[in-house]
């Protein structure tokens, strides 16, 4: 009798980087016009998110490779699609150690995400107008989308982005690793934490040498 393993190889694109770095090209070009504003706002809303749910679909896949599947099937039927804030209660009532300190830092996250991210990319996404009126005793009118899309504000999107990403792949140092699984030291703080950190400057390196 011949028994052959059966191996099957998974290779997964990382979309938030392809999303990191439309974002950062256009965020150096924005002083060429709101064009590059625009897509510079959409494109961070889409890293972030999709940062986050990899980030969690990797944990999952590597601590829970050998596991029974509740956990996984229920995170890749049910959370995967769902809103932000789902995915981040997931975290905290499923992965995360319960303390008041997570709880706090994960319900900011959402903050940013719901008041600052989410509201320029919506209204771009829905055609909001983008407009400036002179009004005829010579004061600017903008817009609420037309407000929203200066470089300045773009500029503190970026800054708050990178606060709420060191924030939320810092957690990961709280996760509760299923019993009886031995990760490797380097995983979760080198590969998972500090390599999603990397790969992000490491796209804004390659863009800053070609400038």
């Amino acid at each position: 009798m011949k028994i052959t393993d059966s191996i099957t190889v998974k290779k997964e694109r990382v979309i938030y980087l392809t999303f990191y770095r439309e974002f950062y090209k256009n965020f150096l070009a924005m002083s060429n016009g709101q064009d590059q504003i625009i897509l510079a706002g959409a494109f961070l809303h889409l890293t972030f998110e999709s940062l986050i749910t990899y980030t969690i679909r990797l944990f999952l896949n590597t601590a829970y490779s050998h596991q029974g599947q509740g956990v996984k099937r229920l995170w890749h039927n049910i959370f995967e699609t769902e809103r932000l804030d789902k995915k981040l209660q997931f975290f905290s009532d499923i992965l995360a150690i319960n303390n008041d300190t997570i709880s706090r830092t994960l319900k900011n996250i959402d903050n940013f995400y719901r008041n600052k991210l989410s509201p320029l990319r919506n209204k771009v996404l829905h055609g909001h107008e983008v407009s400036e009126t002179i009004l005829p005793n010579g004061r600017l009118e903008r817009s609420k989308l037309s407000g929203m899309l200066t470089e300045t504000n773009i500029k503190d999107l970026y800054s708050e982005f990178w606060r709420n990403v060191e924030l939320f792949l810092d957690l990961f140092n709280n996760v509760v690793v299923p019993e009886g699984v031995n990760l490797s030291p380097d995983f979760i703080k080198k590969d998972l934490i500090q390599g999603a950190k990397d790969n992000l400057r490491r796209i804004e390196l390659e863009f800053v040498k070609q400038q």
